[in-house]
């Protein structure tokens, strides 16, 4: 007790500075961390909805889905309609990047789908039954700038 009664005035002035100072430090140290975790749960939330609008995007500019089916004659002489669609896959993720111009990157899977039918007429193959053909995944990466995903 008695290095206490020894202080005087202006060290202990500048002791309880410190104190204060360090208190201030950690209370804004874990403010940031909060806003850091709340910047990361709304770029994940708004990610999702990112996502479901490219998808959108890509089946609008391709020409994917059953009304698009194209008939080929076979190595056999027989037809073949085939066509194409495009579906979500599993897996998609948000990750954060330590750049704070863009802070995440977003992780995007999704499957192109090839269905074929074989029949004696392209009329017969048009009509099915299609059966699985081909599945290849998709793997895109996108940045999350000044609070929006970017293509």
């Amino acid at each position: 007790m008695q290095g206490f009664r020894n202080l005087d005035p202006v060290s202990a002035f500048h002791k309880i500075a410190l104190l204060v100072l360090l208190s201030l430090t950690l209370v804004m140290g874990h403010s940031l961390l909060a806003l850091a975790a709340d910047d990361e749960a709304s770029a994940r939330t708004s990610f999702l909805e990112f996502e479901k609008e490219w998808m959108k995007k890509v089946n609008s500019y391709g020409d994917y889905g059953q009304h698009n089916v194209k008939v080929e004659k076979d190595d056999q002489g027989r037809y073949c309609a085939r066509y194409r669609i495009i579906a979500p896959a599993e897996g998609s993720e948000v990750k954060a990047t330590g750049v704070k111009a863009s802070p995440f990157v977003g992780v995007l899977h999704y499957e192109e789908q090839t269905y074929a039918s074989h029949a004696d007429t392209p009329d017969q193959a048009r009509l099915g039954p299609f059966e699985s053909e081909k599945e290849i995944v998709f793997t895109e990466i996108f940045r999350y700038s000044n609070g929006k995903w970017v293509f």
